[in-house]
């Protein structure tokens, strides 16, 4: 009996063992890893279908596959501002529109990288789509390419719209009536365009609004419209940040032991005008420069009216008038700092030029501590006359002629001078000084410069010459 037991459950176990290992069975191993995207094989409508009249698309690939992101990866235009959905059937996706299409309307779908694979997410290949509501499909385009007018590098994932001329909507306060957007190359294509006078724009999304925020945006276009009755190829529209926001003074107060204006964007240049013959103004631009710091350096017994001059990097100007007012605060003043920008001895002129910037108005300079460190025993001083503030006493511009006799001892010992700024040499309007502070001088020879000239062939007589690296 107990060998009949013994046999029995070895049995029992057995067909457990049996009934788990069919239960859960694994994926086999190995194999090639699916690269090929699914393939679309019918639509309906079909690619160039003219008096389409339904409200939904389908489309039919040869595998599963699955939807990512539709509603930010189609593009329709011209632009569809209804509501989209979707289903999915196996090989297939309905992308259903609420409302229908308009009448008498060439439509192109550009689907980008929304529909994939099940397995790996391999994106169908350039998935387009284009169809009219009518008996007649509009044919024309326009490619080319987006690219940052100050880098040179393609402008990715910026949108491209169109605005037909003589219309009130603009990319400030609509979106466009056709679009595309570029690829990771900068390149773009709007296909099936309407003949008609257009505007065209480049711009950088950070929303889905389809509008310019030109605050934070760049942005470009073509000075002329297209008159688009035949398709145009490789027009390039160079893209930067132009905030064309209104200039204005949006507050003026006090910010711990500072006064403060702020302003409605970046500003360029900006004059401060006191009425009054006392204390010259002493201020700064913020960090930012959306702004102006003034610093408490004058006796007010009241308040001191202040004429507010601004001008934004469009050179459009504003002008304001505030009421400087000081009360007693427990803030801390900033830390008075001093930067030195590369210190350079010419020796073919034998000239030294030097920059120094602070973060507070310089109120005093004492020499004794301010001087060229030849080698360990020798030094040359650097007088008033070899300094030049600029009117904030924000910025020191050093000018100062070596003697022949330092320069030949400087050539033959071939040493390492800096520029020394010792403890105290330079005092802030708010009575701290500047800490030690050393800059390498770097020789510099007019072999090593060169000179570029040309002549700027252009319609118009004001512009910019800029060389970037």
């Amino acid at each position: 009996m107990i060998k009949s037991f013994f046999i029995n459950s070895i049995m029992a176990i057995s067909i457990l063992l049996f009934f788990y290992g069919c239960a859960n069975q694994m994926s086999p191993t190995g194999g090639p890893k699916d690269e090929t995207p699914p393939i679309l094989i019918e639509s309906n409508p079909k690619d160039g279908s003219l008096n389409f009249k339904e409200n939904f698309v389908e489309l039919t690939f040869n595998e599963t596959i699955q939807v990512s992101n539709l509603k930010n990866e189609l593009i329709i235009s011209p632009t569809y501002t209804g509501e989209i959905d979707f289903k999915l059937r196996g090989n297939s996706v309905v992308i259903e529109f609420d409302p229908p299409f308009a009448d008498s309307t060439t439509y192109t779908l550009n689907f980008r990288e929304s529909i994939k694979d099940i397995t790996e997410g391999n994106v169908a290949n350039d998935l387009k789509l284009a169809f009219s509501t009518w008996h007649f499909m509009d044919s024309l385009q326009i490619n080319g390419s987006v690219i940052d007018l100050f880098t040179g590098e393609p402008a990715k994932d910026f949108t491209v719209g169109i605005y037909v001329e003589n219309d009130t909507l603009t990319p400030f306060n609509s979106p466009p009536l056709y679009f595309s957007k570029t690829d990771n190359t900068g390149n773009f294509i709007i296909s099936n365009i309407k003949s008609d006078l257009y505007n065209i724009y480049a711009y950088q999304k950070k929303n889905n609004n389809l509008t310019i925020q030109s605050k934070s945006e760049s942005y470009g276009y073509f000075i002329e419209p297209f008159q688009l009755d035949s398709s145009y190829n490789n027009q390039i529209l160079q893209v930067q940040n132009l905030d064309i926001t209104e200039l204005a003074v949006q507050s003026s107060r006090q910010n711990g032991q500072y006064y403060e204006i702020k302003a409605s964007k970046y500003i360029l240049n900006y004059e401060l005008i006191n009425n009054t013959d006392d204390n010259q103004i002493l201020s700064k631009y913020s960090e930012d420069h959306r702004g102006i710091i003034i610093y408490n350096n004058f006796p007010i017994t009241d308040s001191l009216e202040v004429i507010v001059n601004l001008t934004d990097s469009l050179y459009l100007q504003t002008q304001d008038t505030i009421h400087i007012a000081y009360i007693e605060s427990n803030r801390q003043y900033d830390d008075f700092t001093l930067q030195f920008e590369s210190p350079l001895l010419n020796r073919d002129k034998k000239l030294l030029t030097a920059t120094a910037k602070f973060n507070k108005p310089v109120y005093t300079v004492n020499f004794d501590s301010l001087y060229i460190q030849w080698d360990s025993v020798r030094i040359t001083p650097i007088d008033t006359s070899e300094l030049h503030f600029d009117p904030s006493n924000l910025v020191l511009n050093i000018i100062k002629y070596i003697t022949e006799e330092d320069y030949s001892l400087y050539e033959t010992n071939n040493e390492k001078p800096e520029i020394y700024s010792g403890l105290n040499a330079f005092t802030s309007i708010e009575s701290d000084s500047s800490l030690n502070k050393t800059s390498l001088i770097k020789p510099i020879e007019a072999k090593n410069f060169g000179t570029i000239k040309g002549i700027v062939e252009l319609d118009t007589a004001n512009f910019f010459i800029q060389l970037i690296n």
